[in-house]
């Protein structure tokens, strides 16, 4: 991981600060990836693009719209280290960055939508309980909600369409979504979600893992 300079951002209802670093480059090894296309690992690390202000509350995008000014990497300037760090949204947060109306674009709902399935399905595989306010209904009305915004216009688009309708039950609707996927750098991929979905298996699975070389 090659990491880039501090970026200050400052929240645009009460104008308290956050940092966050950026990341040139990452890398994959070590790296687990999943059916809705989630990756995680010890050595990947992808800066989130938004925050809830720890003052006020409001969830705002570390963009260029709210960025005030940067550190250079590894800089230890007395006035930076007084910054607190932006932390890791959590799912409520971005229900709530819906909820609030935070999103400006199509685009920018949409990967609010991505993250929380992608976000409750690791809590869910995990056992770990769902934050207060949020329940598997609100997961199921959110994928409806995704499915209808993600268009059909290339494989991947397909392909995510495809997790989406198999996690909801919708099988059949799986099925179909993966006969138009012709091509061949999908097919293990697809194959293992055409499995899961003739074994009416609705849970996000682990596709392959990305071995750390000994």
């Amino acid at each position: 991981m090659r990491l880039g300079p501090d970026y200050v951002y400052q929240c645009p209802d009460c104008g308290e600060k956050v940092l966050q670093m950026d990341v040139q480059s990452v890398y994959s090894f070590g790296c687990s990836f999943y059916s809705d296309q989630r990756m995680d690992g010890p050595m990947f690390y992808s800066p989130a693009p938004i925050c809830r202000c720890k003052k006020c509350n409001h969830i705002y995008w570390l963009d260029h719209r709210n960025q005030t000014g940067s550190y250079p990497v590894l800089s230890e300037a007395p006035e930076k280290e007084a910054i607190p760090r932006a932390e890791t949204p959590t799912l409520k947060d971005y229900f709530d960055a819906i909820h609030q109306k935070a999103f400006h674009s199509k685009m920018e709902l949409t990967y609010l939508r991505k993250k929380i399935w992608q976000t409750g399905n690791r809590l869910l595989a995990s056992k770990t309980p769902l934050p207060s306010g949020c329940s598997r209904n609100d997961l199921l009305q959110n994928m409806q909600e995704l499915y209808l915004l993600v268009p059909d216009i290339n494989e991947n688009h397909k392909l995510m369409k495809a997790e989406l309708a198999r996690n909801m039950g919708d099988f059949e609707s799986c099925r179909e979504l993966l006969d138009y996927i012709i091509d061949r750098e999908y097919e293990e991929t697809t194959s293992r979600i055409l499995d899961e979905c003739f074994r009416e298996n609705t849970e996000t699975i682990l596709l392959w893992e990305d071995k750390i070389p000994c």
